[in-house]
């Protein structure tokens, strides 16, 4: 899996659902997505190797993912909308790329 191509397939998908207000938006989720694509490459490895579980790597991904999301959510100057609609945007792009390339779904 390309993964430096998914994190750029997340960023502009956000970057078109935020709109105008990307320029707030885009610094913290560029760090925030990348953590979570660092994470779905991990996991990919380690299924491939045969070291974490379905069950454990679901667990894994959803700390990281909370975790993201509660830093996005907390960017005072934008509207929950906005940040919930860039994060559902860029997570169908993860979604699809770590189940294609684990053969699971991981996020639902």
């Amino acid at each position: 899996m390309n993964w430096t191509k998914v994190l750029e397939d997340m960023l502009t998908a956000a970057e078109k659902s935020a709109g105008g207000a990307w320029a707030k938006l885009e610094s913290y989720a560029e760090q925030e997505f990348q953590t979570l694509v660092g994470v779905a490459s991990k996991i990919q490895k380690r299924q491939a190797e045969k070291t974490i579980t379905e069950v454990n790597a679901h667990f894994l991904m959803d700390q990281y993912r909370l975790a993201a999301k509660a830093v996005l959510f907390a960017i005072v100057d934008l509207s929950n909308i906005v940040i919930q609609n860039s994060w559902n945007a860029a997570m169908a792009v993860l979604r699809k790329a770590i189940s294609s390339a684990i053969g699971w779904p991981l996020l639902a």
